[in-house]
């Protein structure tokens, strides 16, 4: 084997422990505790509510409503019981059609409650082809010692 072909290999297989060693695990949410809708909820028309049995609570809300597409749609959600709340995304996917998925890192801020935070983002859902396209959005919730997830659904109609 030619060496300067052996030395790219290996250039290579290093670069790419490197950088596979920096990138986040995702545990499948196998590790991660769930968060339980409330009731109905559809972000189309409402904010949803999600907790757990151990206090801890998170309002979701997009807007404007209903959900427009390939425009700027604001997210906004409270998260109370999470003091060391570190680490906030969302990934946004087509349920009845595959849209690819949109992983989007939301800002935390801190409230006037101790035991309250704020979260805000802002996505763009892209057309579909079907006229009515159901979506879900997931939450990932990192503290320091554990990770939490909900799922909320919601639709969009092509005008």
């Amino acid at each position: 084997m030619n060496l300067k072909l052996l030395a790219a290999a290996m250039v290579a297989f290093v670069v790419g422990i490197g950088v596979f060693s920096l990138l986040p695990l995702d545990s499948g949410g196998a590790d991660a505790s769930m968060l339980i809708v409330q009731g109905e909820c559809d972000l189309s028309h409402s904010s949803c509510l999600a907790q757990d049995q151990s206090g801890h609570e998170v309002k979701f809300s997009l807007s404007p409503r209903p959900v427009p597409l390939l425009k700027a749609v604001a997210v906004d959600a409270t998260v109370m019981g999470m003091d060391d709340l570190r680490v906030a995304q969302i990934s946004v996917e087509g349920i009845n059609m595959y849209m690819g998925i949109q992983i989007i890192p939301l800002t935390i801020t801190s409230s006037d409650s101790a035991s309250e935070q704020k979260l805000t983002g802002t996505l763009q859902l892209p057309v579909c082809t079907s006229r009515t396209m159901e979506w879900r959005v997931t939450l990932v919730l990192q503290t320091n010692t554990k990770e939490y997830q909900t799922a909320y659904p919601f639709t969009t109609v092509t005008p």
